[in-house]
């Protein structure tokens, strides 16, 4: 990531912080409010949301690279078990719900 867009991030972060600093003073502490959503949202929760975005601006590129492949999801274990016990048996081929292997 450019040293620009970790910028852009972090001041992105800072904002987030601003404005939980600001409806921290607005509605009297540490009490929730309604969003616009009509949802409770605490004040000091945007703080660390600022804060959690700031630190993750500065990460190694390694590391968010690492985080973020994407890995096709594994079978279990067991389902393999099953699945090798059921043709060890001689038992006739009959299609699996459990796995996607066609027989």
């Amino acid at each position: 990531m450019k040293l620009k867009a970790r910028l852009q991030v972090t001041l992105g972060g800072v904002l987030i912080i601003l404005m939980g600093i600001a409806y921290y003073q607005r509605h009297g502490g540490a009490l929730p409010y309604l969003n616009w959503r009509r949802q409770p949202v605490f004040p000091m929760g945007g703080v660390v949301a600022g804060i959690l975005v700031c630190a993750l601006a500065w990460l190694p590129q390694k590391w968010i690279a690492r985080w973020s492949r994407t890995q096709q999801p594994r079978e279990g274990h067991v389902l393999q078990y099953l699945d090798q016990h059921s043709h060890q048996h001689g038992e006739r081929h009959r299609p699996s719900t459990w796995s996607n292997n066609s027989h």
